[in-house]
Order: C-alpha cells, then sequence, then structure tokens
C-alpha cells in the first residue's frame, strides 16, 4: 500500500506549531501566499489528498502528529 515519505515522521510538530514565524511560512507556502521550504512544499503536495482521504496513505506516526 502506497504511503506518504516518511522522512518527517520523527519531526516534532509541537515547536513548528508554536513558533509564529515558521507556522506563517507554512500557511503562506499552503495558500500559494508566500515561497516553500521544502519540507513545506512536501506537506503542501500532500495535504488535499490526505484530507479527501482521511489519512489513508498517512503512516502512523503521522496520524499521531494530525491529532
Amino acid at each position: 500500500e502506497e504511503r506518504y515519505s516518511s522522512r518527517w515522521d520523527n519531526v516534532n510538530v509541537e515547536p513548528i506549531l508554536k513558533n509564529e514565524r515558521l507556522l506563517k511560512t507554512y500557511l503562506k507556502c499552503v495558500m500559494d501566499q508566500g515561497s516553500c521550504s521544502p519540507d513545506a512544499a512536501e506537506l503542501k503536495k500532500n495535504i488535499p489528498d490526505a484530507l479527501e482521504n482521511e489519512c489513508s496513505k498517512c503512516t502512523e506516526k503521522q496520524r499521531e502528529n494530525v491529532e
């Protein structure tokens, strides 16, 4: 079964969510209002599919991070 890349499974998302500058950068990328880092571009690419398919391609760790 196809899964999203597990490359960032061990990234702690809490510091990103709590850092206003980082969070804004990610959000601007996702909303096509700013440039995208490689990490943000990967996130942007996968968000629509993950939402549409209830994260069916997510790894277990990615599901935990979403919660």
